[in-house]
């Protein structure tokens, strides 16, 4: 009987340790949640879309339910305070939270006719001069681009209160 080799981790089958190799997929999987992790914190607590086409999020990552951040120029406090008063002006937007620790406002658009609720919120970027901004219908698979043009309108109104200064 040999005498066991000194300087290394044994296995019970014999020779040195060797770490397990990790499966391609499982590293891939990893980046691919850690990118997600760093991403959620880039917008806060926007929620991301479901593979549906009745949402569209700053945050998203497909084309058909990607649109814009909002930008600005100036004083991040200035620009959330504009951006509440475009949210008011519009018709069927009811305030549902509004987080001045986290600067995050998510209100609720009831549609005219069908009474359908949309859930659309905002989260205030200051670092990058940026507020993150989602809009998405609760029911329903369709939303015939409703909530992309709502977001547009929103940004128009945001836009023009800047000009008007």
């Amino acid at each position: 009987m040999k005498p066991p080799r000194r300087g290394g981790l044994r296995q019970s089958t014999g020779g040195f340790f060797r770490p397990p190799r990790v499966p391609w997929v499982v590293v891939a999987l990893g980046i691919g949640l850690a990118s997600v992790a760093v991403f959620a914190a880039e917008t806060g607590r926007i929620q991301a879309c479901p593979p549906t086409p009745n949402c569209v999020s700053s945050s998203s990552r497909s084309d058909s339910q990607y649109v814009r951040a909002f930008s600005f120029e100036g004083d991040p406090d200035a620009a959330w305070a504009r951006l509440k008063q475009a949210a008011q002006r519009e018709q069927g937007m009811e305030v549902v939270e509004d987080s001045p620790d986290d600067r995050y406002l998510r209100l609720e658009a009831t549609s005219r006719v069908f009474r359908f609720v949309d859930d659309v919120e905002f989260q205030l970027l200051p670092a990058t001069k940026m507020i993150a901004v989602r809009s998405a219908s609760r029911v329903g698979y369709w939303d015939f681009g409703v909530n992309g043009r709502r977001v547009e309108r929103l940004r128009e109104r945001f836009n023009a209160s800047f000009e008007a200064r």
